[in-house]
């Protein structure tokens, strides 16, 4: 489940550099959020492994933004038939195989876009996108994990998926979280708690 997050964060808060010139285009990741920015880290190593970034890499003043190595991205692409138009913001889709995987690796999935696009608004989770394709591959996740959904057009061209059954993806959120603690949604699952 941690590798479909992984692509769902590169959808995110990711963004896929693409040098050309015959090299193999790779992933970034920006979070101010220092908390969430480890978390990122501890995934990547749970599937592939301790990673070695250079010491000082972490010591920059302002330093919110992770290189995805090479190898590692070549990987995330090849495992679905991706490519660099997979991730853009308006035309990315969730990849298909997700869909036919158990509820883990669809909570999981569901839980790095939350993570990066939504927030919790008092008795519900909201994440907003331009791509309106993404938002029902997210409500069509919802309806796979038996959650109350809706989606709505916002007056700027935001299309926001709202999930209403707080309880019930709390109570699943818990169970995946007992068994990969990389999924922990910060001060998120604090608001989705209280």
């Amino acid at each position: 489940p941690i590798f479909d997050m992984l692509i769902a964060h590169h959808i995110g808060d990711g963004n896929v550099v693409n040098p050309k010139r015959g090299r193999m285009p790779y992933f970034s990741y920006k979070q101010f959020d220092n908390k969430y920015r480890n978390l990122y880290i501890s995934k990547i190593e749970s599937v592939f492994g301790k990673l070695n970034y250079k010491n000082k890499y972490f010591d920059r003043e302002g330093q919110t933004q992770i290189y995805f190595p090479v190898a590692v991205s070549n990987l995330l692409f090849t495992f679905y038939n991706l490519d660099v138009q997979s991730f853009k913001s308006l035309t990315a889709r969730i990849p298909k195989e997700i869909f036919h995987k158990n509820w883990k690796h669809k909570l999981a999935f569901l839980i790095g876009i939350i993570v990066d696009e939504g927030s919790v608004d008092s008795t519900l989770i909201v994440v907003g996108m331009k791509n309106e394709e993404i938002i029902k591959d997210l409500g069509m996740l919802c309806n796979d994990l038996e959650y109350s959904y809706s989606i709505r057009k916002g007056k700027t061209g935001m299309f926001h998926l709202y999930i209403h059954s707080l309880k019930k993806f709390y109570q699943d959120y818990l169970t995946l979280l007992n068994e990969y603690p990389e999924v922990h949604l910060g001060y998120k699952g604090k608001k989705i708690e209280q």
